[in-house]
């Protein structure tokens, strides 16, 4: 992600902080179709049969200016994937609190498509569809975030971190503690190989 698209993201969330609710669905527009496939994933589970309701990001998002202007967090990737990270943690809280029927399943038309089949072009790119055919069809990026869900839990974050976030090697070695930016492409090809691997399979 480009540093600019951070900026955009901090001016955003400092306006929808004072009221501002064009601020506010602008930020839920871009970051709410990554942020469900993400914690679906995390935890190893299609985003459509999880209980996230759209408030729970809603309030992350509200309280994320601090973490940005903060310095916490330095690009837009990384930004993604904290936010993500706070969503699955506050869904696990309402969880044990035995409120997420209260809150409902979330508006789940916002979370139909990514911008662009990330995960079908990084893992079907050496295969037999074309990306032209990923992009234009739906049934190839469920299936293949229905195979994720069963893979090995780095597996799973390493291809969310890559695909979804848009995370470098480095940066990707950096959130999960890997000694460098050559052992997160290793694993992350790993993974992608274990992905197509049942993708092939017709798992």
């Amino acid at each position: 992600m480009q540093p600019d698209a951070l900026s955009e993201t901090t001016v955003q969330l400092r306006a929808a902080g004072s009221g501002d609710r064009a601020a506010l669905e602008a930020l839920l527009s871009r970051y709410l179709p990554r942020v469900r496939r993400i914690v679906g994933a995390r935890i190893g589970r299609h985003w459509r049969e999880l209980a996230l309701a759209e408030d729970l990001v809603q309030e992350t998002l509200l309280d994320a200016y601090r973490a940005v202007e903060g310095g916490e967090i330095v690009s837009e990737a990384a930004f993604c994937s904290w936010l993500a990270r706070c969503v699955q943690n506050r869904a696990h809280d309402e969880l044990r609190r035995g409120r997420a029927e209260k809150r409902g399943g979330g508006t789940v038309q916002r979370f139909t498509d990514l911008e662009r089949s990330c995960l079908s072009l990084s893992v079907l790119d050496a295969g037999s569809v074309t990306p032209s055919e990923c992009l234009s069809t739906r049934e190839t990026e469920e299936r293949l975030e229905r195979l994720l869900a069963g893979l090995d839990a780095r597996y799973r974050e390493v291809l969310c971190l890559r695909c979804y976030c848009g995370m470098s090697h480095r940066e990707i070695a950096e959130a999960m503690a890997l000694p460098s930016e050559n052992t997160a492409n290793a694993l992350f090809l790993r993974a992608r190989k274990a992905l197509r691997h049942l993708w092939e399979g017709g798992a």
